[in-house]
């Protein structure tokens, strides 16, 4: 009996992940991603994203104000970009990348004190909301792995409402193959 109801506890989850999911792999449509870019947060330089051809690019979303993605930057930062760093890319071979999209145009200098602060290594201003609108981001943190093997339309590999840990993440990264 425990077991039917785990099942059926599970099986929504699954569906709306799987919804979510799919609402994302067609939300890339109509959106030009070879000729797409956001100005860093450090130096206003503009980050071209088709320059992430054949690899893997987790977004985290962020605002300085939000206490769960300073938690969620760091860890992002030392867990995951430095961690593939290290091993250059997951188990197959691919490159992984973390950018930090910032939501909060506002303040600047504490933005960039946020940056600073949390170790990222690559963070961008989404002044327009772009990504926030093409990823329907509500709550902060929200994080987005894409696989840009086809860069011109990169695909949602997993997206996450809040920050659960890097093993979740690295158990993703490490799934996608080609």
């Amino acid at each position: 009996m425990k077991r039917k109801s785990q099942m059926f506890l599970g099986a929504p989850f699954l569906m709306l992940l799987s919804a979510l999911v799919s609402f994302a792999k067609t939300a890339n449509e109509g959106l030009n991603w070879d000729q797409l870019s956001l100005p860093e947060v450090s130096s206003e330089r503009e980050v071209v994203f088709a320059d992430y051809s054949g690899q893997l690019v987790l977004l985290d979303f962020f605002a300085y104000w939000c206490a769960p993605c300073r938690d969620a930057s760091k860890g992002l930062s030392r867990e995951i970009e430095t961690y593939y760093s290290e091993r250059n890319g997951n188990p197959a071979g691919i490159p992984v990348h973390v950018l930090g999209i910032n939501i909060e145009p506002s303040r600047p200098d504490k933005t960039i004190a946020f940056v600073k602060q949390t170790g990222m290594s690559k963070a961008l201003h989404d002044e327009d909301g772009v990504l926030v609108d093409l990823y329907g981001v509500e709550v902060l943190p929200t994080l987005v792995l894409l696989d840009f093997s086809n860069p011109s339309s990169p695909e949602v590999v997993h997206k996450s409402v809040g920050y659960f840990g890097a093993e979740e993440w690295r158990h993703v990264i490490d799934q996608v193959s080609r």
